[in-house]
């Protein structure tokens, strides 16, 4: 196994198992490692913002693009580094509505690791404009061994030879963002942790809301002398 300057002082230790722990649920938590961690790969993601509303009062026919995806962040690290326990930040998704979504909360890892979540998608009619709209933009990873972003939200059409198309959300490093609509439907919810919501479609006189984003995530690889 290939280890990193984090963990090289331990690298001699005999590894006997492997222990995997999942952090989901947005908001604050407390990582207290197993007994016997040794070391530990650590990776968090983002959360997802929302696809873009779309409001027909402003604008009767359009759709919205959807949300970014939010950034993902990994690294290794030794007992000695992760002490008595840290602190994990998971991030909300955005939440979707007839607006411009909102963004997704940024993932934390005590201050070992931090991705950012992806910004929300707006609503075509926000600017009374037709044609493409733009989908939100990606999180990123900023502290870590990897730092990688996540998906654009995909632009949702306004009319031409398909009608309304709104756009899907953004991936992240667990899937796929919500599905993209047509014709007049609300956009769908990230089916996947930190993928950004659909974009919102409408063609007639009613209010059409963004997906929500799906909420981050940190995942937990220890290896263990017991």
């Amino acid at each position: 196994m290939t280890t990193n300057n984090a963990i090289n002082s331990d690298s001699n230790v005999p590894i006997v198992s492997i222990n995997f722990v999942q952090i989901t649920g947005h908001g604050t938590h407390t990582y207290t490692p197993s007994a016997g961690m040794v070391y530990c790969m650590v990776e968090i993601i983002g959360a997802g913002g929302a696809g873009g509303g779309a409001t027909a009062a402003i604008l009767a026919n359009c759709a919205a693009g959807g949300g970014g995806g939010g950034g993902y962040a990994s690294g290794w690290f030794s007992a000695a580094t992760i002490g008595a326990s840290q602190t994990v930040t998971i991030g909300t998704g955005g939440v979707g509505g007839t607006g411009t979504g909102g963004n997704g909360g940024t993932s934390t890892f005590g201050a070992l690791l931090s991705a950012t979540g992806g910004t929300g998608a707006v609503n075509p009619g926000s600017t009374g404009s037709s044609g493409m709209s733009v989908g939100g933009q990606p999180g990123a990873g900023n502290v870590g061994v990897a730092d990688i972003y996540g998906g654009v939200g995909f632009s949702g059409w306004t009319g031409g030879a398909f009608g309304n198309v709104s756009g899907q959300g953004g991936a992240s490093a667990y899937g796929q963002g919500g599905a993209s609509v047509t014709g007049s439907n609300n956009g769908n919810t990230s089916p996947s942790f930190g993928a950004g919501g659909g974009g919102a479609s409408t063609g007639g006189s009613t209010n059409r809301s963004g997906g929500s984003g799906g909420d981050g995530i940190c995942q937990i690889t220890e290896y263990l002398d017991r």
